[in-house]
């Protein structure tokens, strides 16, 4: 059975809902719900950089809560939007995973010498950090909320 996926637009907000019940199934769910996402952002006028950072977060964040908060016990739920605004695009989303603050994960050796040697994880999030400008998180309830923002890049004359 596929994980069950929602999509709506509205304006400048795209709304999406994600249950990860079978992690198996989760890599085509991530990139069905990255293809909707792309159409939305290019009726929006998003391309390029800021478009790429987008589906980056969405696919490396949700593969994330499927590997840590997927298949135990209870189903892996997020729900999130991504909103385009005239300065910034940004992705907010909410998922009912373990808690887990991004902005205190520490950042990952990238010395050359220490990569072969280093423990696997951290470097997903450590390119989020790269792609975008701010990033916020609080724990609501049982729910970790995060929202990415970016500026939006000078368009490409």
């Amino acid at each position: 059975m596929a994980n069950p996926t929602t999509t709506a637009s509205d304006g400048c907000v795209f709304r999406f809902g994600l249950e990860i019940a079978d992690p198996a199934a989760m890599p085509a769910d991530i990139a069905e719900l990255g293809r909707t996402l792309a159409g939305f952002l290019a009726g929006r006028g998003v391309h390029g950089e800021d478009a790429n950072a987008l589906d980056v977060a969405l696919e490396e964040l949700l593969t994330n809560l499927g590997k840590f908060a997927g298949g135990q016990g209870e189903a892996a739920r997020a729900e999130g939007t991504v909103t385009v605004a005239d300065a910034d695009v940004s992705l907010a989303i909410s998922d009912n995973g373990p808690e887990f603050d991004p902005t205190r994960w520490p950042p990952p050796d990238l010395d050359p010498e220490a990569m072969l040697s280093r423990p696997v994880g951290g470097l997903g999030l450590h390119l989020l950090f790269q792609l975008f400008n701010d990033v916020a998180y609080r724990r609501e309830d049982d729910r970790n909320i995060t929202v990415w923002r970016r500026r939006r890049s000078p368009p490409i004359m």
